[in-house]
């Protein structure tokens, strides 16, 4: 028990972080709208079907017909929507053609759908593994040494287990709700190492504590599911564990 604990106590800390990274994604995206670069980029292709019609042009023509693509999501991509759009185009596929190319159509929406959405995936993706990188990087956060410090001291591992916050990190139930701010003070404040370290007095991490900054932004970014995999597990394990061990001090009680 004391052993899973300890996991359990670094790995709620790992999640924080990993909701802490996410945060700072989600802050991201909403100045840069890639999901629109990637349906205006994969739609305007889609819709340029004759020789002489360019990406470019097609995305001129909508604008100045007020269309906004960036600003369309992908389940917004009917048929019906396709055929006001190329009928805008004054496009041979519009009108009384619409019904013999309806099979293209429907594909090629589909296609755009399909690829906005692995698109978007896939940037999401870089975007928090930079800020993994980066934040780890910057504050010295080092899951090893997190462990480490968890691992004799079990006080904290005990106080860490209890805080509500990081119950909801183990649970997966941070949300848009959670105060970011206090969670990242916690964070800090827990005596794992976890700082601002350029600029201050004294040495600073060196190589291999680097490296372990880094391989930790990867863990808490684009790995974070696999932490959530492996805190179920252990989560489940704790719990069977402590009913054993109710059951054998209900039984020698006896």
């Amino acid at each position: 028990m004391p052993l899973i604990d300890s996991v359990l106590a670094t790995l709620a800390v790992l999640l924080g972080i990993s909701f802490l990274i996410k945060s700072l994604t989600s802050a991201v995206k909403r100045f840069w709208n890639h999901r629109g670069e990637l349906l205006e980029e994969s739609l305007s292709k889609s819709l340029a079907l004759r020789s002489d019609d360019s990406a470019d042009e097609v995305v001129r023509k909508l604008t100045d017909a007020g269309h906004d693509l960036r600003t369309l999501r992908p389940e917004d991509l009917t048929e019906s929507f396709l055929e006001e759009l190329l009928q805008g185009l004054d496009h041979e596929l519009a009108g009384s053609a619409l019904p013999r190319n309806r099979e293209r159509l429907q594909a090629g929406i589909q296609r755009v759908q399909r690829e906005v959405e692995d698109g978007f995936a896939q940037r999401n993706k870089r975007v928090a593994l930079v800020w993994g990188l980066l934040v780890c990087f910057l504050f010295n956060i080092n899951a090893f040494e997190i462990w480490e410090r968890l691992s004799v001291q079990p006080e904290l591992v005990a106080s860490l287990l209890e805080d509500p916050r990081f119950q909801a990190a183990l649970k997966d139930e941070l949300d848009e709700n959670t105060d970011v701010r206090a969670l990242a003070k916690d964070i800090a404040g827990a005596g794992l190492g976890v700082g601002f370290w350029i600029g201050k007095e004294g040495d600073g991490p060196g190589f291999r504590e680097l490296l372990a900054c880094l391989l930790t932004g990867v863990l808490v970014s684009i790995g974070a599911p696999y932490l959530h995999d492996l805190t179920r597990m252990l989560s489940r394990l704790r719990s069977a564990t402590g009913g054993d061990r109710r059951r054998r001090d209900v039984a020698e009680g006896g």
